[in-house]
C-alpha cells in the first residue's frame, strides 16, 4: 500500500493530473493493496497504515521545498513534469 499510494500521489502532482486522472492512480493504488489483504499477506489495518504512510509520502516527494533543497531531485521532478 505505501509504495503504490507514493506513487500515484507522486505521478498525480508529476503529471499534473487532473481529477479523473487522480482517481484513476488511486483506484489502481487501492486494487493493489486490497489484493494484498485478499491474498493473505497484510491486514486491513496494515493496509490503512500502508496508504496514509504511502499518500504522505508521495506528497512530500512533491513537494516544492524538497525540489529547492535538493536540486537533483527537482531537476529530476521538472524533466518528468515536462514530459508528461
Amino acid at each position: 500500500a505505501t509504495a503504490s499510494y507514493a506513487l500515484a500521489t507522486l505521478l498525480s502532482a508529476v503529471t499534473n493530473a487532473d481529477a479523473n486522472r487522480k482517481c484513476r492512480l488511486t483506484a489502481a493504488a487501492k486494487r493493489l493493496a486490497d489484493n494484498r489483504i485478499v491474498a493473505g499477506l497484510h491486514t486491513v489495518s496494515d493496509t490503512a497504515a500502508g496508504t496514509s504512510l504511502g499518500e504522505q509520502l508521495g506528497a512530500w516527494l512533491a513537494s516544492p521545498s524538497l525540489r529547492s533543497a535538493s536540486p537533483k531531485w527537482g531537476e529530476l521532478y521538472t524533466q518528468a513534469s515536462q514530459e508528461w
